[in-house]
């Protein structure tokens, strides 16, 4: 492919990767009723059970959401290739933090867990390896169909030696968060916060406070609006909230 070809198909217009970090019951899975157009929720259903609040979240925003169970990383990537050809515009996942202990139940791996020895560790890495290669596939689908894909994923706080609480990724096996956040451009938190009265509300964290990790690639410092609101009581009329106001400032930022 000559150079010229490669330089238009990098300017084309691509879909998003995105996850949605957050503690749970922080409203990461409700955030994805917020998806403006029509969204198809893959839920790990043996292992989450909150896709209804981002029903009732789709309902009052008048947006399209449907729900399918579905039950391992496999199922998953058939049903975003599925979705892709009936037109949906994103895919959300929910999530990969319930997929990370799947993959850990399935009956070799487990095996390996519960053996000895080198097995352990090979083990783990089956895990780490299935579930980083299915990101890599959801990636390369979103940019090739300009369709948004949107994972959730739990956060734990855990004191470092210093007794200073960080953030981390709730995910079983070997999978760095170095490799997930590097191959994502897009890392946000949906949490409670205090707004300017001091009330608790809900938001979209888009930047890095030492806290909370996140990044939208291509933004500095000083253009990142660092949150979004997530309520809709909180909105403007006709304001876009939580992802679809995540959504729009990347791809008006894109197209910048």
């Amino acid at each position: 492919m000559s150079l010229d070809k490669r330089k238009k198909l990098s300017q084309k217009d691509k879909g998003n990767l995105v996850f949605v970090a957050g503690p749970r019951f922080g409203g990461k899975t409700t955030a994805l009723g917020t998806l403006p157009g029509k969204t198809l929720l893959l839920e790990i259903s043996s292992k989450e059970s909150g896709s209804l609040g981002a029903v009732n979240m789709a309902r009052k925003l008048d947006n399209q959401l449907d729900v399918v169970e579905t039950v391992d990383c496999d199922d998953v990537e058939t049903l975003v290739e599925a979705a892709i050809k009936q037109g949906y515009n994103n895919i959300a996942i929910d999530g990969l933090s319930a997929l990370s202990v799947v993959e850990q139940e399935k009956p070799k791996v487990k095996a390996m867990l519960n053996s000895k020895g080198n097995a352990v560790f090979e083990g783990w890495r089956i895990m780490g390896t299935r579930l980083t290669d299915m990101l890599q596939h959801l990636k390369d689908t979103a940019r090739s169909n300009q369709v948004n894909v949107v994972l959730t994923v739990a956060l734990y706080e855990k004191a470092d030696k210093e007794d200073v609480m960080h953030t981390h990724l709730e995910l079983k096996g070997n999978m760095a968060e170095g490799f997930i956040k590097g191959m994502c451009p897009y890392f946000v938190v949906s949490r409670q916060a205090r707004n300017a009265d001091g009330k608790l509300v809900r938001v979209i964290q888009t930047y890095d406070d030492g806290m909370f990790n996140a990044r939208l690639d291509g933004v500095f410092d000083d253009d990142n609006p660092k949150f979004f609101k997530a309520d809709p009581a909180k909105a403007e009329p006709g304001e876009a909230i939580g992802l679809a106001a995540v959504v729009n400032f990347i791809n008006k930022t894109k197209g910048a």
